[in-house]
This record gives structure tokens, C-alpha cells and sequence, in this order.
């Protein structure tokens, strides 16, 4: 049975059963968890030093107008930002919206500034999957 974190809205902390008592796991154990419950995403996590100016503006038109089907080009800023935070690819840190990582991966101008680790790879099969079927 996998270990799921209780908090306890009074103090606001986190705790875990181990046997008959509960104890308050360490920050990394929490974010285990809750990554491990579906309720912590890495690609949704904002880019901390990066700011809206570092998507690909021409990336993200053309995806807007491709695949979500909008006129030519948006120009209200905060619509374009508002849209990218429903599609998890921005976030808010202080009312200002921020890239998160799968907006840096898939739209930066210059991904690996702020990301050297990450990045995406595309596959296409012929058939329904991969074995060509």
C-alpha cells in the first residue's frame, strides 16, 4: 500500500503512517509522494530566472493557429499568457506569469539556458503503434 501524506490543517504540516504512528516525512519524501500520487509534475514546475520574453513568440503563434485553431496572431499579452497557464505552460509566482519547464522545453527561445538536463524527443511509428500494426 503506498504511503499518502496527511496534513493537518491546524499547523498546516504533513505527516505519513509508519505502523500505528504518524510521522512528519522530510521535504524530499513529501515531494516523492506527491509526485508519485499524480499530484506533483515535473514539466508544470516554473523555471525560476526565466521570465515570458524567453518563449519563441513565432514558436507559439504557429501553435496557436495550428493546433488551437486562432486567428493569425494574438496580440493581448495577458489572453496569450492566460492561455499558456490553462495549457500548464506557464505558472503565477506573484501575479506575474512565469514559463514552467514544459513551456521553456517545448517553446523556449533557449531552452538549455535555463534547463541543460531536459528536453523532448518526438517519435512517429507508421500504424497504430509501434510495431507498425
Amino acid at each position: 500500500m503506498a504511503k499518502v501524506p496527511y496534513k493537518v490543517k491546524s499547523s498546516g504540516k504533513f505527516y505519513i503512517r509508519a505502523g500505528s504512528p504518524s510521522v512528519e516525512p522530510d521535504n524530499e519524501e513529501c515531494v516523492r509522494l506527491f509526485q508519485n500520487g499524480g499530484l506533483l509534475l515535473y514539466e508544470t514546475k516554473p523555471v525560476f530566472g526565466s521570465s515570458m520574453t524567453d518563449l519563441n513568440r513565432s514558436y507559439l503563434n504557429e501553435y496557436f493557429v495550428k493546433y488551437r485553431s486562432l486567428g493569425e496572431d494574438v496580440e493581448n499579452e495577458q489572453e496569450i499568457w492566460q492561455m499558456l497557464f490553462n495549457l500548464y505552460l506557464a505558472t503565477k509566482i506573484n501575479d506575474e506569469y512565469v514559463p514552467t519547464v514544459a513551456g521553456l522545453v517545448l517553446f523556449g527561445s533557449n531552452p538549455r539556458r535555463f534547463l541543460p538536463q531536459s528536453g523532448a524527443q518526438a517519435v512517429c511509428f507508421a500504424g497504430g503503434d509501434e510495431t507498425g500494426t
